[in-house]
């Protein structure tokens, strides 16, 4: 192969290799969410939960819920689906990186993680903070309901 054949072939190689890599938005592994709940000064769960594009679910649960430890289960695509369109109608991307004004001083804080496609973005907020855009405690609530941390939180 002479060097103007292999131009296209090396080409062809690094678009497929950047499609591969997270590039691609309709890739099913190109889009994962975590949510985070930290401590407060009460009995607030405490735990982290993962969802991937294939829809398998990490939970990590450290504090004031039912099981504790981590656990693995799955979604369908159907979770998947009302998850990526609450993660659209949030206008996620946009939103600041931090909501953490202090109001009341007994709530938590919360984190949610997004990677679609290329595109990666995490959000920490305090749930006293009056600023916090309800889109984005709709997305958490989206999240947990999708997930099934209920059966996990044990409330």
């Amino acid at each position: 192969m002479t060097g103007v054949n292999r131009l296209p072939a090396a080409l062809l190689l690094c678009l497929t290799t950047s499609v591969f890599a997270g590039g691609n938005d309709a890739s099913p592994d190109a889009f994962e969410l975590t949510l985070t709940r930290e401590s407060c000064f009460g009995t607030c769960p405490m735990y982290t939960v993962h969802v991937n594009g294939n829809g398998a679910v990490d939970w990590n649960g450290e504090r004031w819920v039912k099981v504790t430890g981590p656990l693995k289960a799955s979604v369908g695509q159907g979770n998947l689906v009302r998850l990526r369109q609450a993660v659209q109608a949030s206008n996620f991307f946009s939103l600041r990186d931090e909501y953490l004004a202090m109001s009341v001083s007994d709530l938590p804080y919360a984190s949610v993680e997004v990677r679609q496609g290329a595109r990666r973005k995490k959000i920490r907020y305090y749930l006293g903070d009056p600023g916090v855009p309800s889109a984005l405690l709709n997305l958490a609530k989206t999240a947990d309901r999708e997930l099934g941390t209920a059966t996990w939180i044990g409330r």
